[in-house]
């Protein structure tokens, strides 16, 4: 039978294994949808996407990333 002290430091890092596996996922699932969302707005792999005016550019950046299930931490 473990000691009190090995079964929290056994959870411990149980919860920080978790803790990385959900922020890795997240990572990952944010950086497909950045990458589908400039890709639809007109760059592909290994090119940067650059547009004149700043309104225009967000607008269309932010619709395409939006079509690709990429959702701003602000909404």
């Amino acid at each position: 039978m473990p000691s009190p002290a090995t079964s929290e430091l056994v959870y411990d890092h149980l919860d920080y294994m978790h803790a990385l596996n959900v922020f890795l996922n997240g990572a990952g699932a944010s950086t497909v949808a950045l990458r589908k969302g400039l890709k639809k707005a007109g760059a592909d792999d290994n090119q940067v996407l650059i547009l004149s005016e700043l309104s225009a550019c967000q607008a269309r950046i932010a619709a395409s990333l939006s079509a690709a299930g990429f959702r701003s931490p602000r909404s």
